[in-house]
């Protein structure tokens, strides 16, 4: 469960995720590719410390350093088709209820990125929105960020106002330069 409140995967790719998947090597911790995602793409998802540390603990203590097909395998090396009796008792022992779901760990995940203030096409990249308007369910969770929006927006107005003043300003200048030029001119 750390693991996806960490990287906010589906249900489907935490499961689907393999070993060859995990790349310790890149970046400054390390990446999580994911290959079966829901809309076929491909990403990539940073490793925090965390994810690290518990993936190569699982790496050397469950699968005793062997190249296991599945991160979340079986004892018997298969890949796991549910996950259901562990989450749900850990959210018994946890004492949260029974109204939490495993997607609530990817919408936690989502949350906090956006409060952190990571933008919204980040925070889309990573959960595998491939429309923004689904990543913008979680923009009201940033306020700062419509101020500042907001605030661009004025700023840009602002400016193409003042613009369009010295445009018109340096208008009226040459067009009363033309005339006075055009009445002294002799056409003869």
């Amino acid at each position: 469960m750390i693991v996806a409140l960490h990287t906010g995967l589906r249900r489907g790719e935490l499961l689907n995720l393999q070993w060859r998947d995990i790349d310790f090597d890149t970046g400054d911790k390390g990446l999580v590719m994911v290959r079966k995602s829901k809309n076929h793409d491909i990403r990539y998802i940073p490793m925090n410390t965390l994810v690290r540390e518990i993936l190569m603990t699982m790496l050397r203590n469950i699968t005793g350093g062997r190249d296991e097909s599945y991160v979340f395998a079986k004892p018997d090396g298969e890949g796991r088709k549910s996950i259901r009796n562990g989450f749900d008792g850990a959210v018994r022992r946890a004492k949260l209820g029974k109204h939490i779901r495993f997607h609530d760990l990817r919408h936690t995940f989502v949350s906090h990125l956006v409060m952190k203030d990571v933008d919204l096409r980040t925070v889309a990249k990573l959960m595998g929105h491939r429309d923004i308007r689904v990543t913008m369910r979680y923009a009201y969770m940033a306020p700062d960020h419509l101020q500042a929006a907001e605030d661009v927006a004025s700023a840009a107005d602002t400016c193409r106002a003042a613009e369009r003043g010295v445009a018109l300003g340096l208008h009226k200048v040459f067009i009363e330069a033309y005339n006075s030029t055009k009445i002294g001119v002799d056409m003869n």
